[in-house]
């Protein structure tokens, strides 16, 4: 789906979207091996902040394979949309959250942070992963994504309940071609 166009129409995600992620091979999603993939890459923040990293093009995450260890595998999940914002775009719901956090926090729009990352990916600078983490929950953001030029989505996730996995199918990193299917 192009949606570059879609958006430009609707400025809003489907309910549900189907997504891949490239990388290790694991039984479920979670956080342990956060920052190794191409985030790890030399990059003091990934483009997106911290998360697990999906794009609704299997093209893009296949690419996300070759920086697995050994076993790599193009995994599928379905996406709850529901608290995924893009942040290029104004969207009420994410600014009062926004602003609610930072009243929370005792913090202003003029701290340093805010203005260079903005509030989703501000938190993970000043805050451990895990605080940050239940602080954007709390207000109803359960990530961020972005549009690439292709016209895919590239999509931080950072609440796992938004994640139902469908299945892995097994890559060869170095080729990036498919092996046999997860058993």
């Amino acid at each position: 789906m192009n949606f570059k166009l879609w958006l430009l129409n609707e400025n809003a995600l489907p309910p549900q979207l189907t997504v891949y992620h490239g990388g290790a091979n694991f039984k479920d999603f979670n956080f342990d091996n956060m920052g190794t993939g191409e985030g790890s890459r030399n990059m003091i923040t990934p483009p997106l902040g911290p998360g697990i990293y999906f794009s609704d093009c299997e093209s893009i995450a296949i690419r996300y394979t070759k920086y697995a260890p050994k076993k790599a595998a193009l995994h599928s999940a379905k996406l709850n949309t529901k608290g995924i914002y893009n942040l290029m775009d104004y969207n009420k719901d994410y600014d009062q959250a926004q602003n609610a956090i930072m009243e929370e926090l005792g913090l202003s729009e003029n701290e340093r942070w805010i203005r260079n990352y903005g509030v989703y990916r501000g938190l993970f600078k000043i805050l451990p992963f895990k605080e940050a983490q239940q602080t954007l929950i709390k207000h109803g953001i359960n990530g961020i994504y972005e549009i690439l030029p292709e016209g895919c989505l590239e999509i931080s996730v950072i609440n796992l309940n938004n994640i139902k996995k469908i299945k892995a199918l097994r890559y060869d990193p170095k080729t990036m071609k498919q092996m046999n299917p997860e058993r």
